[in-house]
């Protein structure tokens, strides 16, 4: 619906709208109903709009569904529940239309306005939707007749004397009266509880007039809201009508019809008393699980848990367990996978002994069954049957199985026992588990299927929480690192993640010890791809490190092993643009390993001011021996953030020299820039003479010639435009390009 502030559209464009040939316009135009009705107030509303859209033939579903969705909730602008009956007419109409979608959303929306309709208006006008089905089937019969025998129009003259015809012609010219009566079954369970005895007695017998049927479509529907129904019927009817609608649907001829009845099984079963349920339900269950159609034997699988629950325990003990030892053993795959699923919730219900008597035989049965997707299903919930079970009938039947089922040649089955590996820990404990099951999680970790390898590797934290530290090291640790350098992305993705929970489970001491140097030591791998997933490694490591550790041991790693590396190396490139943007890049890295030394001092700061804080309880000025910390922290604070500007310093403002000269918004000085190239040369076996060439270079080069006069001019320099258009100058040697490009930085 639309928003009660929105501007409201003229009502004349809208109702043209409705009769446009463009579907997107009226779509479109039912979609603002809420604005017309809101523009005509409510009056207007009920007497024009609400019988304009009763009238409106539009043949487009599309349109037809926003209008049933619409009028749902449509309840205020008809002038509130007083006037709710007034949206009746027009869904009516939606609910008989060929399109089921359209159908069933309007029934919804019958359902959501009967709940809010006051009592009296429900038996007025909400209870005749119902009854006028039987009406309906009535029409119908004679329709078919007078196809039959045109000549014999008694009957029909009759029906239009009384005037029953007159008032449904509309319907009538429909044809598909089938539609209507599936509708209906869905609107029964509104209109009974409000309804006076004499009504209620002619509801139950039209709906067991639909149950009978003889359209398909109408005796599923009246199936499927059986249950829903017999919620709001009266105990004392519930053992008669209702039980006798539901034997006519178990014992329909169509198999879509008695699968619908299974699910009415769970629901009248809850409603019934024990013996009555044990008496009605449970032969019925029984039969259905010998049933001819593969499809209703697959509903009672389906839904085998809940019919447990609806006969009582002692009733599934005896009579049910043989029918569901027949499902896990029947003959097509569709049911032992729905019998397979359930066999953990099964157990649950029985005692341990029954359940190793007559489900385990079958379970073992199903674990090499020549369906995989059988083998799957098991493989999905049989872990559940450990705690059932207990530590030495697991140990004995369920082992064996688990072992067959790891080693399965289809991935999911792996995966699936993979996942559940936590119920088994807790029954038969991490020594015997790491015995018998870890040796083929390792051989899984390296299986040739990359999704298998994921799925162990996304379970790697939680099996080290259950091994604990010093197993895991032993048996798992070195795959962890063994993964970073998989051939797949997203094994080396979800291996640099796993480091990160690892850390997070076993502290930063044990990172430090055992993951660190060993990512550190990767860093220098010759392949691209394995050293960006070090760097994500790195930076997934740093927050649960610390930023002691990361500006120590994690950053200093990966500018000294991969940044400066680069640096110098394009430092030799030919392209004298290039080198102009390595002595941008040599700035930067003065710059950072500024900011690294003032981080040192900022954690000072902090740790004596945190030490010394209860003296800015006693005074609002700031105490004299702590004027450095704070000075120095506000002063840090916007250059660190890498703000725009800076904050001017004041004469004796408290602030260490060494942090205003390292976090000078400047550009370094020429000796800082020359020593940080001399150093980052000197460790790469490059000799530089950095004076000499600038004294023998200088006035002679196109390069120096296109020096820039002063650092607000750098940036143009840089570009070097007009030596670029000169050509580029050759040089002898390496290390004369290097001198040259120092020259440049001068």
């Amino acid at each position: 619906m639309s928003m009660v502030d929105e501007p409201l559209y003229p009502i004349a464009v809208l109702i043209d709208e409705l009769k446009n040939d463009d579907i997107q316009l009226r779509l479109n135009s039912i979609r603002r109903l809420s604005i017309i009705a809101r523009a005509l107030g409510e009056e207007r509303t009920r007497k024009e709009l609400i019988p304009f859209l009763s009238e409106n033939n539009d043949d487009d579903d599309e349109v037809l569904l926003a209008m049933a969705e619409e009028l749902g909730v449509f309840i205020p602008y008809v002038g509130g529940v007083e006037y709710a009956f007034v949206l009746l007419p027009p869904l009516e109409t939606l609910s008989t239309v060929e399109e089921t979608c359209v159908r069933e959303k309007a029934v919804d929306s019958l359902c959501r306005i009967g709940a809010q309709m006051r009592e009296n208006d429900l038996v007025e006008h909400f209870a005749p939707l119902a009854k006028e089905i039987d009406r309906l089937k009535l029409f119908t019969s004679i329709l078919v007749d007078l196809r039959e025998h045109p000549a014999d129009i008694s009957g029909f003259s009759a029906l239009l004397g009384c005037g029953c015809v007159r008032d449904h012609k509309s319907r009538l010219s429909a044809g598909e009266w089938f539609t209507a009566r599936v509708s209906a079954c869905g609107i029964f369970h509104i209109a009974y509880p409000s309804a006076p005895d004499p009504l209620k007695t002619e509801l139950r017998s039209i709906y067991g007039q639909l149950c009978q049927d003889d359209m398909p479509m109408v005796r599923r529907a009246a199936a499927t809201n059986l249950g829903k129904f017999a919620a709001t019927i009266e105990s004392a009817h519930l053992k008669t009508d209702i039980m006798s609608m539901f034997e006519d649907l178990t014992q329909d001829d169509q198999d879509s019809v008695r699968l619908l009845a299974v699910e009415g099984c769970a629901a009248l079963g809850k409603l019934l008393e024990p013996q009555d349920c044990v008496a009605h339900i449970l032969p019925v269950i029984v039969t259905f699980s010998q049933d001819k159609s593969w499809r209703v034997r697959y509903m009672v699988a389906n839904q085998l848990y809940e019919l447990c629950e609806a006969v009582g325990p002692e009733p599934t003990r005896t009579d049910l367990v043989p029918a569901y030892a027949r499902l896990l053993r029947d003959n097509e795959a569709e049911v032992r996978i729905a019998a397979a699923g359930k066999v953990t919730k099964f157990c649950r219900i029985l005692n341990p002994e029954l359940a190793i008597q007559h489900i385990l035989p079958c379970v073992k049965e199903l674990s090499s069954d020549s369906s995989q997707h059988v083998r799957s299903a098991l493989a999905s919930v049989i872990m559940g049957m450990a705690p059932v079970l207990g530590k030495d009938a697991t140990i004995e039947h369920l082992l064996p199985i688990f072992l067959s089922l790891l080693k399965d040649e289809f991935p999911d089955v792996r995966l699936n026992i993979i996942s559940k590996l936590d119920q088994v820990n807790q029954v038969i404990g991490i020594d015997l588990l790491s015995q018998s099951l870890l040796p083929a999680i390792v051989e899984l970790a390296e299986d040739r299927h990359w999704r298998v390898r994921l799925a162990i590797i996304e379970y790697i934290p939680l099996l080290a929480s259950q091994l604990g530290v010093g197993f895991f090291d032993d048996k798992l640790g070195a795959l962890c690192m063994q993964w970073l350098q998989d051939k797949v992305h997203s094994i080396r993705e979800a291996a640099a993640n796993n480091l990160k929970r690892l850390a997070e489970e076993f502290g930063p001491e044990w990172a430090m010890q055992h993951i660190v140097p060993q990512v550190l030591e990767m860093i220098n791998n010759p392949h691209y791809l394995y050293r960006m997933t070090i760097l994500r490694a790195v930076s997934l490591l740093a927050p649960v490190m610390g930023s002691e550790i990361t500006c120590s041991k994690l950053l200093p790693a990966v500018v000294e092993n991969m940044i400066r590396p680069c640096l110098v190396e394009l430092s030799e490139d030919p392209d004298v643009d290039v080198r102009g943007i390595v002595d941008l890049g040599v700035d930067q890295v003065v710059k950072d390993q500024n900011t690294l030394d003032v981080l040192f001092f900022i954690h000072g700061y902090f740790t004596l001011c945190l030490d010394r804080i209860h003296l800015f309880e006693h005074s609002r000025d700031c105490p004299e021996e702590l004027l450095e910390a704070v000075s120095g922290l506000l002063f840090a604070a916007s250059r660190i953030d890498l703000a725009a500007r800076s904050i001017e310093l004041r004469s004796n403002c408290g602030v260490d020299p060494k942090i205003i000269q390292k976090l000078s918004t400047r550009h370094p000085p020429k000796e800082v820039r020359m020593k940080a190239l001399k150093e980052i040369a000197a460790e790469n076996n490059i000799v530089l003479k950095l004076e000499e060439a600038s004294t023998s270079t200088e006035g002679t080069s196109d390069v120096s010639k296109a020096k820039p006069t002063s650092e607000d001019e750098r940036g143009e320099g840089c570009g070097l435009s007009d030596s670029v258009k000169r050509g580029k100058k050759k040089y002898k040697d390496v290390a004369d390009a290097a001198q040259a490009a120092s020259c440049l930085a001068m």
